[in-house]
This record gives structure tokens, C-alpha cells and sequence, in this order.
């Protein structure tokens, strides 16, 4: 299956949304240049809307390969703040990027998927083939028309010894529309506030009788926190190591709150 055409619903989905919407790059009505917003404007908050999406790649005959399904959010209200769609280009480049993870002819799940129903075929004992699955969905953590946070969940299942739950999140500056990163929320040395607070609560689950890796205070304190995954709550940072990071998977994803104040 040619990833364009995938990723060619999406954007028939994204623009259909936007049209109900009636969105405008130039609001015509508004004030000029330079000119205060409207305190109403000023006020309003961006509205999601759930948009679904799904995609089956199949081998020549027709066989499924792998099933996709998406549920990402878009911005209806794309008229009260033209930034906004810099949001919805976000929402759209994170599942574009699931599909070219999905279809990469070297490395794609759809190639492995493939190399897989062919050995089963080679041996029956095996059993019968059945698609790869994944699944990503979002939840609204933070719209306080200042700061906007998504938390997203990306479930996999491969056939491995048991199916995979990704944590991850985007979060953005609602009046400009930026993508905010760690250091934008925590400021000058954000990256040992994160240790310092991520060691002194793992020392709290651990007296309560949680369980670590061995090695997890190393992980924690070398971890690549430019790649880390975080999303946004009235609470603050909430901070994930996915499964097999600091804990088992049994464990699950690791969460912690990292105070923005």
C-alpha cells in the first residue's frame, strides 16, 4: 500500500474539518496590523475535535498486512486565531510520521509483517498469520488559553512476547501557536530539576514498594530529556518513561509530575 495514499485521507479528513469550521487565513473584518486583538479573541480557547483515521496495508493478494487506526484531534475554531493551524499541522505531522514508520521499505512494519506471514507460511505448525495492529489515540490534559496539552497513546502489537503502550504528548503556546519543549516550561536548568525530582520520587515509591531496574538512577540522571516524552496538566510536567526504560513492563509507563512553578 503506497504510504501517500494514507497519508492523502488524512489530509481529505483535515481539510473537510476545516472547511465545517469555516476557517479564513485573513480575517477581512479584523483589525488592522498591529491593532489589539479582541479581548474576546484574546479569551477563546482552541476547540478540538476528534478526527478518525484508519488505513489496512495489505501483501499482493489482498491479505492484510498491517491495520492502522488514529484518533487525533483538529482545531474547529481555526477562524478565532489564525496561529492555531500551526497546531493542526502538529496533530497532522505526528501521524504522517506513524505512517512512514509503518511503511519505510527497509525498516517499516509492513515489510516485517510481510517477511513474517511468509515464514508462516513455510511452516504451518506456526499457525495462521494475523495483521500487526496499532492504534493512536489522545487525551485533552491542559486548555486554560494559555497552554495547550495532549496526551497521546500508541498501542502496538507486533506479535512479540505481548503488545506494546507508548506515552507521549504535545504541547503548545496557544497565543502563538509554538510547540513548546521542556526548557521552554522549566527554564534555566531544566534538565537537572528534572533529575533532581525524578530521583526524589523514585525514592518515595521505592519505600511504598515499587520496583525498578537496578541501573535506574543512571538512566535517570544520563537520559536524553530533549527526546523525552511529557505532556501538560494543571498539575505540571507529567514525565514518562515508557515500558522497559527505568522499570519492567509489567510496571508500565513511569509518570511523573515535574512541578512548573
Amino acid at each position: 500500500m503506497n504510504k501517500s495514499v494514507a497519508v492523502t485521507l488524512w489530509c481529505v479528513l483535515t481539510m473537510a474539518v476545516l472547511a465545517l469550521a469555516g476557517c479564513s487565513a485573513v480575517n477581512d473584518d479584523g483589525p488592522a496590523g498591529g491593532a489589539d486583538i479582541d479581548e474576546g479573541i484574546a479569551d477563546a480557547v482552541p476547540a478540538l475535535i476528534p478526527t478518525d483515521f484508519s488505513q489496512t496495508y495489505t501483501d499482493t493478494d489482498g491479505t492484510a498486512l498491517v491495520e492502522y487506526t488514529c484518533t487525533m484531534p483538529q482545531i474547529e475554531n481555526l477562524d478565532e486565531r489564525e496561529a492555531w493551524a500551526k497546531l493542526n499541522d502538529a496533530f497532522q505531522a505526528a501521524v504522517e510520521e506513524d505512517i512512514l514508520e509503518l511503511t519505510d521499505p527497509e525498516t517499516g512494519y509492513v515489510k516485517g509483517a510481510q517477511e513474517e506471514r511468509e515464514a508462516f507460511a513455510l511452516q504451518p505448525a506456526m499457525g495462521g498469520f494475523s495483521p500487526y495492529a496499532f492504534e493512536r489515540s489522545y487525551e485533552e490534559t491542559l486548555n486554560d488559553g494559555e497552554t495547550l496539552s495532549i496526551k497521546t497513546i500508541y498501542y502496538m502489537n507486533t506479535h512479540g512476547a505481548h503488545p506494546n503502550t507508548l506515552v507521549d504528548g504535545l504541547s503548545f503556546d496557544v497565543t502563538g501557536g509554538q510547540e513548546l519543549s521542556l526548557a521552554d516550561v522549566l527554564g534555566e536548568d531544566w534538565q537537572q530539576r528534572i533529575v533532581d525530582e525524578v530521583l526524589a520520587q523514585t525514592a518515595g515509591r521505592l519505600a511504598q514498594g515499587d520496583f525498578f531496574f537496578e541501573d535506574y538512577e543512571d538512566t535517570i540522571r544520563t537520559y536524553d530529556y530533549e527526546q523525552a516524552s511529557w505532556y501538560m496538566s494543571a498539575d505540571g510536567i507529567h514525565l514518562v518513561y515508557n515500558n522497559y526504560e527505568i522499570a519492567p513492563y509489567a510496571a508500565g509507563p513511569q509518570e511523573f509530575i515535574i512541578p512548573t512553578v
